[in-house]
C-alpha cells in the first residue's frame, strides 16, 4: 500500500497494490499474510483500491462495504481516485467537528460548501470541482440510506423537470458556476515554439540555447509530440509500450494504434497518429532509449527489474503474445497504416 495523506486529527488513505513482498520477517504481526494478494482478489479487492481508515486507526466495515460491493468499484479508475480523495477530506471535517462519517446531516454539508468555496484560504474551488465532491458524497450517502445504514442522506435532492416532461432529482447545492467547456486551443506553431524553448532547449530565434540545461529532451520531445498530434490522454500516452506504438510506413500519412482498455476510460479505443510524430518516437527509440537500456544492461539493472517485477513482466509477454494472435486472425493491428 502506498500513504495518499493524514495526520493525528485527519483520516487516512492508503491504496492497494498488487505483487509486492509482505514484509513477514521484519515485521512480526505480518506472519500468515504472505498470500495477500489472493486474499485481496477473493474480497474482490483491486490494485489500486482505495483504504480509508480513521484518526484511531480502524476501518469501517460500512465504508469497506461500499468501497467493494455497490456502484463505486464500476466507476472509471480516475473517478474512483478522485472521489476517494474526496471522502477522505469530507470525513476529516467532520472528524475536527467531532463527527463520524455517517453522522453527517445537511448542516455540516452547508458547511463544508462555504469552507470550500469561499471561506478556505488560498485554495477555494470552482463550481465544476464541488459539482465532483457533491457528487461523491451523494453517491455514497444514498447508498448507505438505501441499505439502512443512516436515517437520512446529508445530501438534500429536488426534483427537476425536464424538457421532455421527464423529471431527475437534482441535489440542492449543485452550483450554478459549471463551465461546459474550457477549452483553450492551441495552434501548432504555438505548440512547436513551445516545445522547441521548453523541452528542446532553443531560443526565441530558433538557435541552441547555451544556458539550457535540460535532460531527456528528445524523450520529452517525442512524447509531447505524440500526445499533441494524437489527442491521446496523458495517461494513455504514458503508458504505451514500444510494441504498441505504430511505426511510421513510408507513404502513409496517419497510423492506427490502440489503448489498452485498462488505461483508457472504459474500453479499449483507437488512436490515430501522424507520420511525423511516429518519426520522432522511432528515433528516441533508436538512439537515447537505446543507449540507456545498454547503460542498464552494463550494470544489471535490466536482470534485477526482472528479479523485482516477475508478474509485470509475465503480464507484458501476455500482451505481446495477444497482439501476435491478433494480427494473425485479421484483426488490425498496432501500426495499420490509414490510406
Amino acid at each position: 500500500m502506498g500513504l495518499d495523506a493524514g495526520a493525528d486529527r485527519e483520516w487516512l488513505l492508503y491504496w492497494t497494490a498488487r505483487d509486492r513482498p509482505v514484509p513477514c520477517s521484519r515485521v512480526p504481526v505480518l506472519a500468515g499474510w504472505a498470500d495477500l494478494d489472493q486474499r485481496e482478489a477473493d474480497a474482490c479487492i483491486t490494485a489500486r483500491h482505495p483504504i480509508l481508515i480513521d484518526p484511531q486507526y480502524r476501518i469501517d466495515p460500512v465504508l469497506a462495504r461500499f468501497l467493494t460491493a455497490s456502484r463505486f468499484p464500476w466507476l472509471a479508475e480516475g473517478t474512483r481516485e478522485a472521489y476517494a480523495k474526496d471522502y477522505r477530506l469530507f470525513f476529516s471535517f467532520l472528524w475536527q467537528r467531532g463527527k463520524y462519517w455517517h453522522e453527517a446531516d445537511p448542516d455540516d454539508l452547508l458547511d463544508w460548501e462555504s469552507w470550500r468555496r469561499r471561506t478556505q484560504p488560498g485554495r477555494r474551488i470552482g463550481g465544476s470541482k464541488w459539482q465532483r465532491e457533491l457528487a461523491a458524497l451523494r453517491l455514497l450517502y444514498e447508498w448507505a440510506e438505501k441499505k439502512g445504514h443512516i436515517g437520512r442522506s446529508p445530501v438534500l435532492v429536488h426534483a427537476v423537470r425536464l424538457r421532455d416532461g421527464g423529471t431527475v432529482m437534482a441535489a440542492d447545492q449543485a452550483p450554478r458556476d459549471v463551465r461546459c467547456s474550457d477549452v483553450k486551443w492551441v495552434t501548432p506553431r504555438t505548440y512547436r515554439l513551445w516545445r522547441d524553448t521548453g523541452l528542446l532547449g532553443y531560443d526565441i530565434s530558433g538557435e541552441p540555447d547555451p544556458s539550457w540545461r535540460g535532460r531527456n529532451d528528445g524523450r520529452n520531445a517525442a512524447c509531447t509530440d505524440l500526445l499533441f498530434s494524437s489527442g491521446l490522454r496523458l495517461r494513455e500516452g504514458g503508458c504505451l509500450l514500444t510494441l504498441e506504438v505504430p511505426a511510421a510506413v513510408a507513404g502513409h500519412c496517419y497510423y492506427e494504434g490502440s489503448v489498452a482498455g485498462a488505461v483508457a476510460k472504459r474500453r479499449e479505443r483507437m488512436f490515430y497518429a501522424p507520420a511525423a510524430a511516429l518519426r520522432r518516437v522511432g528515433g528516441y527509440v533508436a538512439t537515447t532509449r537505446a543507449e540507456a537500456i545498454r547503460r542498464a544492461q552494463r550494470h544489471g539493472r535490466k536482470a534485477a527489474a526482472a528479479r523485482t517485477f516477475p508478474a509485470a513482466l509475465t503480464r507484458i509477454r501476455a500482451s505481446c503474445e495477444h497482439l501476435r494472435r491478433s494480427s494473425s486472425t485479421g484483426r488490425p493491428s498496432p501500426g495499420s497504416p490509414i490510406t
